[in-house]
């Protein structure tokens, strides 16, 4: 008998943290292996033709922000801290079933806000490190706890710029797009080093 997963027995953790109001996540991983065809071997042989990959998407409902920013942490938004040169690891929970990444970089990022509103948050990541299932032994995870929503009303978004202050918007929309440059060694499957790209766009 087929069965379904609750959304109580869904979650993910980023960094440690639980992620709260998310709305959707959406994974893909694509093999790069091909079969060698060598002269008097009978047998399949496959061989990576190039570095392995995946590519995350997640989109959420801004209903939590972090304490106070913390000592690593620049935003009280817990993604929007990625946008730099800061990897992040974490962890996919769907039932009994998990699925685990480690060196994700933030590619895009959006946050969209308006009166009456739940903010909305969307990114997109590139993994270049592991992906799969299994444990997950790195840090211990904190699960998402449910806090008050903040519902922007009239006055309450402001927005500062160089000689400019309103608090009369009625609605905002940023997008933050990073592209990455990867730089890989011989012989090795995940890149030494993965600097941010130029242009950054806002």
């Amino acid at each position: 008998m087929l069965g379904r997963i609750r959304r109580e027995a869904e979650e993910i953790t980023i960094n440690g943290s639980g992620i709260q109001g998310v709305q959707s996540i959406s994974t893909q991983y694509e093999s790069v292996a091909r079969p060698l065809d060598n002269l008097g071997i009978t047998e399949i042989q496959y061989a990576p033709q190039g570095a392995q990959t995946a590519s995350l998407q997640l989109n959420t409902l801004l209903t939590n922000t972090l304490p106070s920013g913390g000592a690593d942490y620049t935003s009280l938004d817990l993604m929007q801290n990625f946008t730099g040169d800061i990897p992040f690891s974490g962890i996919i929970d769907y039932g009994t079933e998990n699925i685990y990444f480690t060196d994700g970089y933030l590619e895009t990022y959006s946050v969209s806000c308006g009166i009456g509103e739940v903010p909305q948050t969307s990114t997109t990541s590139t993994i270049f490190g592991d992906f799969g299932t299994g444990s997950f032994p790195f840090w211990a995870q904190t699960s998402a706890t449910p806090t008050s929503l903040n519902i922007p009303t009239y006055s309450s978004m402001e927005v500062n710029l160089d000689e400019f202050t309103t608090n009369r918007m009625t609605s905002f929309s940023v997008d933050i797009a990073t592209p990455r440059v990867p730089i890989y060694t011989l012989n090795a499957d995940k890149p030494s080093n993965v600097i941010a790209g130029t242009p950054i766009e806002v």
